[in-house]
């Protein structure tokens, strides 16, 4: 029977691609700014006891794009941006009562 691989081959190329793995893992991120408009802005919104949320979802492979740089969808991810903006507290006391 002949060994097709050394061990010190195995060895040397496990280590390369570790090496390789930690170096690219380590690799810094980068982040595009996203500006947050007033909650109202968004299409997608509900408003209850003086609480607006609103979710803006990257669905357009451009935007996409712009924003990660790749296609997230195409990897099973669905990116939502999401706004939170809380009311006078007069207006949350007056839909308590």
């Amino acid at each position: 029977m002949r060994v097709l691989y050394s061990s010190r081959k195995v060895a040397l190329t496990s280590v390369v691609t570790i090496v390789q793995f930690a170096v690219n893992a380590c690799a810094p991120i980068e982040m595009k700014k996203v500006v947050a408009q007033k909650a109202d802005y968004y299409r997608f919104m509900s408003e209850q006891n003086g609480i607006m949320i609103s979710v803006d979802p990257y669905i357009e492979k451009d935007r996409l794009k712009e924003a990660f740089g790749y296609d997230l969808l195409s990897r099973g991810v669905f990116p939502v941006f999401v706004v939170v903006e809380v009311g006078p507290v007069e207006k949350r006391e007056e839909n308590q009562k």
